[in-house]
């Protein structure tokens, strides 16, 4: 109907991580397919970049993608296995590799300022930035939300920090990183401008 009714020819696709389960994700491109509809489609919240498969890439370029973000946060396994994400990291630079290969737009999204994070595992994740063949990224500080887990290191760690009543991700007054917060900015505005202003980007 949007597209017929309304001439509406892109889609955002919101669904948190589309590819969770590979099989629907591979039936909902073959329906676009098959209907022969010339649509352009964005997967903006973030897939879940490790468990990509070849043949949905291949699909979801079929169907008519033209960007996927996903989601890294942080490039240390340790804070990895902390916030119990557990991305894959090579494989996921892997994925970046062919999302790139197959004329996708990819966007990376990263955090700053987890819980015990070192200086050094803060340069993991630059580096990993840098040296992937991602189009666009977001570097974003870490700001614990009330009822989550990180909210419950927070209380532990920096009680002050959960008074403060404004959100943003682009404040570092609530990270939690081993990090002075001045030194953390530094080094996402030094991140920022190495990533965009690589000619090869």
């Amino acid at each position: 109907v949007l597209h017929d009714r309304y001439g509406i020819k892109e889609f955002q696709i919101y669904d948190d991580i589309f590819n969770i389960q590979i099989k629907r994700a591979i039936t909902v491109c073959d329906k676009i397919i098959d209907s022969g509809l010339k649509v352009h489609l964005s997967f903006p919240n973030g897939l879940r970049g490790d468990i990509m498969t070849d043949e949905l890439l291949h699909k979801l370029k079929r169907a008519g993608t033209y960007k996927i973000a996903y989601a890294i946060e942080t490039a240390s396994p340790r804070l990895q296995k902390l916030i119990k994400k557990n991305v894959r990291l090579d494989r996921l630079k892997e994925v970046i590799d062919k999302t790139d290969a197959a004329g996708i737009l990819c966007h990376g999204f990263f955090m700053l300022g987890f819980p015990t994070e070192t200086q050094e595992e803060v340069m993991k994740t630059v580096n990993f930035a840098l040296t992937s063949k991602l189009h666009f990224g977001g570097f974003y500080f870490l700001d614990p939300f009330e009822g989550t887990e990180i909210a419950e290191w927070a209380l532990e760690m920096r009680p002050d920090l959960m008074e403060k009543q404004d959100h943003s991700y682009f404040s570092a007054d609530r990270q939690l990183s081993e990090v002075p917060t001045t030194q953390l900015e530094t080094i996402q505005r030094d991140l920022y401008r190495k990533f965009y202003f690589n000619p090869q980007r």
